[in-house]
């Protein structure tokens, strides 16, 4: 049954994709607790040790979790937005023919360019020789 018009997606499809969703949250809400665990410990060891620690060492690790936290969020989101109807798979075959058409049109200016920039070597060449 489509989730909505133009997705074509079926059950099984759907159930992978939210089983996928679930197991990421988990690993989420692992990584959370992971990072309050650390960040308490970091606290505490501050508190006790003070400048003898590497603080910048303690706010990288840190740092890491949150942001494998927010790259978590980010895979959820999207696939809560494929769910959503939001992203077709059917959209890959275009997108890559929009691509190419791109990247031959960036030629072609890239090679437009090249003649404009030798045609201004030439001018410059020229004016050196009238001054």
């Amino acid at each position: 049954m489509p989730l909505h018009p133009g997705l074509n997606i079926s059950d099984v499809d759907k159930a992978k994709i939210i089983a996928a969703i679930e197991n990421l949250k988990k690993k989420q809400a692992d990584l959370r607790c992971d990072l309050k665990s650390m960040e308490e410990f970091n606290l505490a060891a501050w508190a006790e040790y003070g400048s003898e620690l590497c603080p910048n060492e303690m706010a990288a690790d840190e740092r890491r979790i949150s942001d494998e936290i927010k790259e978590f969020q980010k895979i959820i989101d999207l696939l809560g937005e494929f769910l959503a109807g939001h992203i077709k798979l059917s959209e890959e075959a275009d997108l890559r023919i929009s691509d190419n058409l791109c990247v031959v049109e960036i030629r072609m200016y890239e090679d437009r360019r090249a003649e404009i920039k030798a045609r201004l070597e030439k001018i410059s060449l020229i004016k050196s020789f009238l001054q």
